[in-house]
């Protein structure tokens, strides 16, 4: 099976890139200010189109991604090509691929 993300809206991902993005994911808590603005600093905005894969199962999984605002679609591809989906993350969700 392949695993595919799409976005759903026309909205965009943004791996994290601003401190305010960051602030509220548990992942980042453990931050304080000067921390969180380091980070956000080394980090990349990119932006999707509406059903653009942002990545697949088998990607190298070096990239974690914070949904900003929109909605992605989390799914595989079973034996028989069908779309089976395993979730909708909405905005403020990290999520990154997996190398397997």
């Amino acid at each position: 099976m392949r695993s595919i993300a799409n976005l759903l809206s026309e909205e965009r991902i943004v791996p994290i890139a601003n401190p305010d993005i960051l602030r509220p994911i548990p992942l980042f808590h453990m931050l304080d200010e000067e921390e969180l603005r380091t980070l956000a600093k080394e980090l990349d905005e990119k932006h999707f189109l509406a059903g653009q894969k942002i990545f697949s199962m088998g990607d190298l999984g070096d990239k974690m991604y914070i949904v900003e605002s929109g909605q992605v679609e989390l799914f595989l591809q079973d034996k028989a090509d069908d779309r089976v989906q395993l979730g909708v993350v909405d905005a403020g969700v990290c999520l990154a691929s997996c190398p397997f």
